[in-house]
């Protein structure tokens, strides 16, 4: 029955699917990484040109220090978010085996599965036998074959082997049916 084996290899496919799709997603997990580190670059730099300012505006006094600490403020915690969203494009880089153009079927996911479908293939391939050449085995030419008794054609399956010859029990010493039996349990 080859049934478990077409499962394993649906399974198989399902994986590989699944594979491809992840990768995929990975792909746009990094491009949505490196929109959100472009976004986090341009609040760096808005909020160093606003630092700028109101550096320039406490040394004349028109700005207050309370304003300036607070800029500075909000350019230390946007340097830190933008370290965080290069940590973010680090790792989906590295999802994808550090090559974002790897193509999907190169990505070791995607390699796994594949091998897994092989196996899975193979393993089907191998439920199946085939003959060399057309043909009916009967037991005359295959003794080996068992038949049903009780069909008309049933024949007896020829005798394999060489019955041993009787041996005499009541004769005191060996004699030749005895050398012949111990040469033919010998043989």
């Amino acid at each position: 029955d080859d049934e478990p084996y077409r499962l394993a290899l649906q399974q198989a496919d399902a994986a590989l699917a699944s594979a491809r799709l992840k990768v995929e997603q990975l792909r746009a997990d990094l491009g949505e990484a490196q929109a959100k580190q472009a976004a986090a670059e341009e609040k760096v730099a808005f909020e160093q040109r606003a630092l700028q300012r109101q550096q320039d505006l406490l040394k004349t006094g028109v700005a207050a220090r309370a304003t300036y600490d607070s800029v500075r403020h909000d350019l230390m915690a946007a340097q830190q978010d933008l370290n965080t969203e290069k940590q973010a494009v680090v790792s989906a880089r590295a999802a994808l085996g550090g090559n974002p153009d790897i193509p999907t079927d190169r990505h070791p996911m995607v390699l796994e599965a594949l091998a897994k479908k092989a196996t899975a293939q193979r393993d089907l391939d191998h439920t199946v036998v085939t003959a060399p050449a057309d043909g009916t085995q009967t037991p005359q030419n295959r003794p080996f074959l068992a038949q049903d008794p009780t069909t008309p054609e049933a024949t007896p399956a020829p005798e394999t082997t060489t019955p041993a010859p009787p041996v005499d029990a009541s004769s005191d010493g060996p004699d030749e049916g005895d050398a012949a039996a111990a040469e033919i349990a010998a043989a």
